[in-house]
Parts: C-alpha cells; structure tokens; sequence
C-alpha cells in the first residue's frame, strides 16, 4: 500500500517538509496540511504563504466532491466521477449537478459550478499557486 500510495497519490498530495522521519505526511487538501503544521509542528496562524515554506503543493488544486455521498476526489476529472456514479450510484443518472467543484486551498462547497468556473477562481484567487 506505501508504495502503491507513493507512486499513484503523492503527487496530488500536500506534503510536508517539516517530516524527515522516512515517512512522508501528506494531506489531501491546504486545511489539512495546515492543521498538521499546527499540531505536529508548533506552526501556529500560518498564512497561505507562510505554508508554502513548509509544504510541497500538488500539481492539481481541483477537487471534486460527489453530493450524493461526499466522496471527494482530489486533482482528478469529471470523466473519472462518471466512472464512479456507473459503479455506486447506478440509480441514478450522471450529471455535472451532482457535482461540487471545490479549490483545495479555499475548499469552499458551492462556490464554482464546473470545472471551469474552479479553474478561473484558482486563476483569479490564487495566481502565485498556478505558476
């Protein structure tokens, strides 16, 4: 599973510098990350930017979340939620509306309605993080 999870998620993953013990501590999202930083490591009230000293970020900050149960999937694409309502949500119809598209900086619910409007916010919002 480590080298399965080290070869397939870490680069989607934010991870922390700060953890030189051979295990490498990754989360899924900047909240996370930042929670960590506050309770592994004694960062208190780190900015975004103060994270960034002590963070690698993924390549991709888009998130998609399923409404229907809440599975949230991490730099991935919309094909890939279709795969997932053919295989746990059979009853019911693909659709972009059952989606929420979430910056895995802000992680906000409700903010973007595709991928597209996420892009532009990331774009808009977060510039430096889209170099």
């Amino acid at each position: 599973m480590e080298n399965h999870v080290r070869q397939r998620h870490l680069e989607m993953a934010f991870i922390c510098r700060l953890c030189e013990t051979g295990n490498i501590h990754y989360e899924p999202d900047l909240p996370s990350i930042k929670d960590h930083l506050k309770e592994d490591h004694s960062k208190d009230d780190l900015d975004n930017e103060d994270v960034k000293d002590y963070t690698r970020y993924p390549r991709s900050l888009l998130c998609i979340k399923c409404n229907l149960c809440g599975l949230l999937c991490h730099g991935q694409k919309e094909d890939d939620l279709e795969l997932h309502f053919k295989v746990y949500h059979e009853e019911v119809d693909f659709s972009t509306q059952h989606l929420d598209f979430l910056c895995r900086i802000c992680m906000i619910s409700g903010q973007n309605d595709s991928q597209h409007e996420l892009k532009e916010h990331l774009y808009n919002s977060h510039p430096d993080e889209m170099k």
